[in-house]
């Protein structure tokens, strides 16, 4: 899980646990609600599959830092065989 920093003035996420939602993650006007894995902007929520959700927490988790494609690979896709052309579907 990601640390909270109280001093930080950027976007980074702050997390919150709620006892009857979970862990949200706040940054900007975004929420990003890890149990039930939605995206919501303004309490709206955004429509996003499974993979690009599991890659928005990773790099939210890792925010400020550089996040290697191995990693994603092992986290995001770690259940599947994936090949380069199946990458080249989900970059927009």
């Amino acid at each position: 899980m990601p640390s909270v920093d109280k001093n930080d003035k950027g976007v980074s996420p702050s997390l919150t646990n709620t006892n009857d939602r979970g862990f949200l993650l706040r940054f900007g006007v975004f929420t990003l609600d890890l149990n039930r894995h939605g995206l919501f902007v303004d309490s709206k929520r955004v429509h996003l599959t499974s993979k690009p959700f599991e890659t928005l927490t990773v790099l939210v988790e890792h925010r400020g830092t550089t996040v290697q494609k191995q990693h994603l690979m092992d986290v995001v896709w770690k259940d599947a065989f994936v090949t380069e052309c199946i990458q080249q579907t989900y970059q927009t």
